[in-house]
């Protein structure tokens, strides 16, 4: 009843997923919804009279269509309403979007090749530093992360992001805008790496695209297992309330914010190797500059289509160069902390 052309319902993270006929995105058909079909089909066959039945073989057809790699093979590219830009080799090309591509995520929105001079000019101000070179630097790392962010790249590179600024209003607030929106609201998670451990919460990041976190404790220590677990791709278990367990491995980009550098008891470079540190140099508050409190809203509002594209060229340089691009500012916060 569900299957799509040849495209048959795939069972992942407990959920069925069906491909939508009109986007030819891969959706996650509700459980509620899935009862009632249930019930308009088989009501009143054996065992099959009460709600309790229904969802029972809902649960079964889930289980018989289970196939936890069928995404994680799925090309590399973003879905948007103009098509599927698909990074092959060392090139970007739009295509039309296909089930074959088995994409759960699209933008709302087409990104497209424009001068971005607002963006260009926040950045300069945000990353100019007094260091020779390491402007350049940390806005290629900037727009690596945020292509590894789109286009769901981040847990293959095992990395979280630490956006580091120690005064406030440097520009980390804003850019954290920039790079949630390149990511469909419904795929965007707060989940605090501390509450990590925790059944309930850890079961939040399943099939999350990007998880954002605006402060961390200063005086407490990360749950270093729990941390290393998430971003190291292992199997996590936990549950929604009233659900059955789930077991998953992270698909989000992890974004976090602080004004210090985060307490840690884990001294191993399994832990430190984790992270990619991105320094704020420039505080208004502290040099006496001006705020302005409506550029975030006019830079989305004129250039996002370009940002977006700007992203995936930084995607593009990651994947062909295999790694994250050096940052003398990241070495150098890595040996402060």
């Amino acid at each position: 009843e569900l299957t799509e052309n040849a495209s048959k319902p795939v069972g992942f993270h407990n959920a069925l997923f069906v491909v939508d006929p009109d986007t030819r995105l891969w959706v996650s058909r509700p459980d509620g919804a899935l009862v009632k079909a249930v019930a308009e089909l088989h009501d009143g066959k054996d065992h099959c009279s009460r709600s309790s039945d229904y969802k029972a073989v809902a649960e079964h057809a889930i289980s018989l269509a289970d196939d936890q790699q069928f995404f994680a093979s799925a090309p590399m590219g973003i879905a948007c309403p103009g098509g599927f830009y698909q990074l092959v080799v060392d090139e970007i090309t739009l295509v039309p979007l296909r089930p074959e591509h088995r994409q759960r995520v699209m933008l709302p929105f087409t990104p497209t090749q424009q001068e971005i001079p607002l963006f260009e000019g926040f950045l300069h101000d945000t990353f100019d530093s007094e260091h020779a070179g390491e402007e350049a630097q940390q806005i290629a790392l900037v727009q690596e992360i945020a292509g590894a962010i789109m286009l769901g790249l981040m847990p293959t590179r095992q990395k979280a992001v630490l956006f580091y600024e120690p005064f406030g209003r440097a520009g980390k607030g804003t850019l954290e805008r920039f790079l949630r929106n390149l990511v469909p609201p419904s795929f965007v998670t707060a989940i605090s790496p501390f509450r990590w451990s925790h059944d309930y919460h850890v079961a939040t990041l399943a099939g999350s695209r990007l998880n954002v976190v605006g402060e961390l404790p200063e005086n407490e220590a990360i749950p270093a297992s729990s941390f290393k677990s998430v971003i190291g791709g292992d199997l996590i278990t936990g549950r929604h309330p009233t659900h059955r367990p789930i077991t998953f491995t992270n698909e989000a980009a992890h974004l976090f914010m602080s004004n210090h550098l985060i307490t840690t008891k884990d001294q191993s470079e399994a832990f430190y190797s984790r992270w990619l540190i991105v320094g704020f140099p420039n505080s208004r508050l502290r040099s006496g500059l001006p705020l302005d409190h409506g550029l975030a809203e006019r830079i989305i509002t004129r250039e996002l289509p370009g940002i977006a594209y700007w992203a995936l060229e930084g995607a593009r340089r990651l994947i062909a160069n295999g790694d994250f691009s050096p940052s003398t500012a990241h070495t150098r916060l890595m040996a402060k902390w």
